[in-house]
């Protein structure tokens, strides 16, 4: 089995499939967004990755290096949701919040 359709090499017609949808704008910006983000903080680069949470509706991971650690949470669903986290992770002095 092929892992990819196969694409003309020399071809210089986009394949219908691989032309942007209508509406796909916001999702490139979110792309950019999460990029930047990446760039700005080291410890999403090459920090060490731990799972705090997992559900069918949220993630939620720590990564951390020498320069910073981070909390991440991910809410994967279009509602607002609760998410609970170890007692100690994120109730220190200094910690700051973004909502992203």
């Amino acid at each position: 089995k092929e892992l990819r359709p196969c694409l003309p090499p020399f071809s210089k017609a986009i394949p219908d499939f691989a032309k942007p949808e209508p509406g796909s704008e916001k999702l490139f910006e979110e792309i950019a967004s999460f990029a930047k983000m990446r760039t700005s903080h080291p410890a999403l680069r090459y920090g060490d990755y731990k799972t705090i949470s997992v559900t069918n509706t949220s993630l939620v991971f720590k990564r951390k290096c020498d320069e910073e650690s981070l909390l991440i949470v991910v809410n994967c669903d279009e509602k607002t949701q609760k998410v609970s986290t170890p007692i100690g992770l994120v109730e220190v002095p200094g910690n700051r919040f973004v909502l992203l």
